[in-house]
């Protein structure tokens, strides 16, 4: 047996690492917020956020939860093939407080939702896991579609393009190549012995359980493979964007410094809100705020206080719904299991 200090030192250094991903983020979030809000007209914003019409904010709430209730949906439909009595409602729940969890821990929401789906149905944690692979792989790759359409053909390209294309560009130097080269050779290795060592390393009680785990993942691919709505879960995929849009839309009904901007323009917010939520902060706190007000200011001239309304009323309605939807969620599961429970005893 191991002294006991090192078993406490082996027992916190995952929790130790965590604690310090979670520091790091919170402080990025709040230097973005510390940038965005430094010089701020304190009276200017009071009165901006006083002359909004909160019905339309509530519209663009209402539309943040239509799109949760359909992004649960088409999650349910990856995990069909596994589970074909699968509850639409566990999906939905699952989801919802999967974003309630990523406002406290970055990024932490995909493993609750999988647990959660888990703990209700017969689809075991590890495929849920491959099935939000599928899903995030899909959900990029039409994000990276939307902000390469604006770049390509409309009149924002060029502003999409120097803060997006051109640093990352820059930002590769010669040894950044290298080093991207040597991962790309270290992955490839890594596979081969994977696959040449197989059978050994199977056999060790380590390696049995990362296989077994990977295996899991592979099937939950697999399972996306096997759906038979295809074209339901493409539906959904363009109706959740088609939502996400209409809440820029109505945030800009609500505020009427910025009430004259166009759907198309809303397309060119969006675009800059999905590179927001992708910075690694919680809720994308301070980086949606930096970069769609940034925006705003050069392209439509409009004073960084006015920016700074529009970027925070935005931010903030999205993340009041999803801990509101989020928290109801957390209650439904609970009664929903509670129920399930006494039918089990009952029968």
């Amino acid at each position: 047996m191991l002294p006991l200090g090192v078993n406490t030192i082996a027992i916190m250094h995952p929790r130790l690492k965590s604690i310090l991903n979670y520091t790091a983020a919170l402080a990025l979030s709040l230097f973005l917020l510390y940038f965005a809000f430094r010089g701020m007209d304190w009276n200017a914003f009071v009165e901006g956020l006083r002359s909004c019409n909160y019905w339309w904010i509530l519209a663009a709430m209402l539309a943040g939860v239509l799109g949760t209730i359909l992004r649960g949906l088409r999650w349910r439909l990856l995990l069909q093939p596994i589970d074909p009595h699968l509850k639409r409602v566990d999906c939905i729940n699952a989801y919802a407080v999967c974003y309630l969890t990523n406002l406290v821990v970055l990024r932490s929401g995909e493993l609750v939702r999988c647990g959660m789906i888990a703990d209700s149905s017969k689809v075991p944690f590890k495929d849920s896991l491959g099935s939000v692979m599928v899903e995030r792989a899909w959900d990029v790759a039409v994000s990276a579609f939307i902000i390469l359409w604006m770049v390509l053909f409309t009149r924002f390209g060029g502003y999409l393009n120097d803060i997006v294309w051109k640093p990352f560009l820059n930002s590769l130097s010669f040894n950044s190549l290298r080093l991207i080269i040597a991962a790309v050779l270290l992955v490839g290795i890594g596979l081969w012995l994977v696959v040449h060592f197989k059978e050994k390393i199977k056999a060790s009680r380590l390696g049995g359980k990362v296989i077994s785990f990977c295996r899991g993942i592979f099937n939950g691919i697999k399972a996306a493979f096997k759906m038979k709505h295809g074209f339901l879960y493409i539906a959904y995929t363009v109706i959740v964007q088609v939502l996400y849009w209409l809440e820029i839309v109505f945030v800009l009904r609500a505020f009427p410094a910025v009430s004259h901007l166009t759907g198309m323009d809303a397309m060119f917010i969006m675009a800059l809100a999905l590179i927001g939520w992708a910075v690694p902060v919680q809720g994308g706190f301070g980086a949606y705020h930096v970069i769609v007000s940034m925006a705003l200011v050069p392209i439509y001239g409009i004073d960084q206080s006015t920016a700074l309304i529009f970027a925070t009323i935005s931010h903030e309605a999205q993340i009041v719904q999803m801990i509101l939807f989020g928290l109801v969620a957390i209650v439904m599961t609970f009664f929903i299991k509670k129920r399930r429970q006494n039918k089990t005893q009952t029968i």
